[in-house]
């Protein structure tokens, strides 16, 4: 994240379609997800980061864990994502990065109740910026991961 800022005006506004494009690729179109996801990385360390360069390493860090087992990698680049929405104070998308790091690389090495915790902040976050889509992805997250960390339906119905 201590990488120069992105700037040009064209690239910045593509860099947000792609991010939109993730979304939509990663249950329709898996191979053109990691096609959109490895070109906002080389962009990100070619022409510097962006707010949506955070999307862009978290989605990365799932392709490290899923594809290629690599648990330890996924995380560092879950941290360097969460890391860019804090130096560009990115609310708009911390849920959307949040969700993605929870959803697919943190739960590996987390404890479930953490992982619950931390589906609950993407909803709040989600909530605050209007961001529903989100919202909804971590509320369905958050409530499974305390399912499957043993929480009794009436407390996760209080929360």
């Amino acid at each position: 994240s201590d990488h120069h800022t992105m700037e040009d005006e064209n690239r910045l506004i593509a860099m947000n379609m792609m991010r939109v494009l993730l979304v939509m690729s990663f249950m329709g179109k898996p191979a053109l997800f990691v096609l959109i996801t490895l070109k906002m990385v080389q962009w990100s360390i070619y022409y510097g980061v962006s707010k949506n360069s955070s999307v862009a390493f978290a989605c990365y860090g799932v392709l490290i864990c899923s594809r290629m087992g690599d648990i330890e990698g996924g995380n560092k680049f879950a941290k360097v994502a969460m890391s860019i929405v804090e130096r560009f104070g990115a609310k708009d998308i911390e849920s959307q990065v949040l969700f993605v790091c929870v959803s697919f690389i943190s739960h590996w090495k987390e404890p479930g109740h953490l992982t619950h915790k931390r589906f609950l902040r993407a909803y709040e976050v989600a909530m605050q910026t209007g961001n529903i889509h989100f919202a909804m992805l971590s509320m369905r997250g958050s409530n499974l991961a305390a399912l499957l960390a043993g929480k009794p339906l009436a407390y996760i119905e209080k929360e």
